[in-house]
C-alpha cells in the first residue's frame, strides 16, 4: 500500500489558504523517536480511538471530540499548519489543531473513509493511520476565521479524494504532533483493500 504512493514524487495539494513552506524544517523531528514515560502512556486501543476521533472531527466540523494538546502542530507535506507564529502568516495557519477544528474549516473534507491503523507503538505514543479523504466539490461556502465564509474555487470546486498517511505522536491522551503526507487522488478511488 505504502509503496504504492509514498515512492512517487507528491505535488504539495491545492490549499484555500496555503502557507508557505516551513524554513529549515528537519526531516526527522526528535519529538517521534522519544520514547514517553509510562505514566504518560495510554494502550494501544486508546491511541486508535484518539487517531480515529480525529477523523470525527474533521467528518463532524467539531473541535470538542478529538483530544488535542494545547501546543498540538500540524505538518501537511512539510508544511507547518499550525501555531505558526512569524510574521506576515496568515490566521489560519496561526490557529491551534482545535481551533481550526471548532472553527468548522475542515468541513471541506465531505467523508473520511477506508480507515486503516498501520502502525501502534506503545512505547512512542505513536499510531499511524491511512485513510481517504473525499471532497464533493459542491460546498457553497466554508468557514474561516473572524466569522468569514470562502467559496471553495480551483480543484477544491470539483470532487477528488486525498489518500492520506497520517502520524499521530501522543502525549498523557492528547494529541501533540501530527505529520501527514497529502496525495491527490481521483475521487472515491478504491484504495485496495476492503472500507470499512
Amino acid at each position: 500500500e505504502v509503496a504504492g504512493v509514498a515512492g512517487e514524487e507528491v505535488a504539495a495539494p491545492p490549499r484555500i489558504d496555503a502557507p508557505p513552506a516551513t524554513p529549515s524544517l528537519p526531516l526527522a523531528l526528535p519529538i517521534w523517536r522519544q520514547e514517553v514515560p509510562a505514566d504518560r502512556r495510554v494502550p494501544r486501543q486508546a491511541l486508535i480511538d484518539i487517531a480515529d476521533s480525529y477523523f470525527e472531527g474533521i467528518t463532524q466540523g467539531r473541535g470538542d471530540i478529538t483530544p488535542f494538546d494545547a501546543a498540538c502542530t500540524r505538518f501537511e507535506n512539510g508544511g507547518q499548519m499550525t501555531l505558526r507564529t512569524e510574521p506576515g502568516g496568515n490566521a489560519v495557519t496561526r490557529m491551534s489543531c482545535q481551533e481550526q477544528f471548532a472553527a468548522g474549516m475542515l468541513v471541506i473534507v465531505t467523508s473520511v473513509s477506508h480507515r486503516r491503523y498501520l502502525v501502534v507503538d506503545e512505547d512512542t505514543q505513536v499510531v499511524s493511520a491511512i485513510v481517504t479523504f473525499d471532497h464533493r466539490g459542491n460546498l457553497e461556502s466554508v468557514p474561516m476565521p473572524r466569522g468569514r465564509t470562502v467559496k471553495p474555487a480551483g480543484q477544491f470546486a470539483r470532487p477528488f479524494s486525498f489518500l492520506i498517511f497520517e502520524s499521530f505522536k501522543v502525549i498523557d491522551g492528547k494529541i501533540r504532533q501530527i505529520e501527514a503526507t497529502v496525495p491527490s487522488v481521483p475521487y472515491r478511488m478504491h484504495p485496495g483493500w476492503p472500507a470499512d
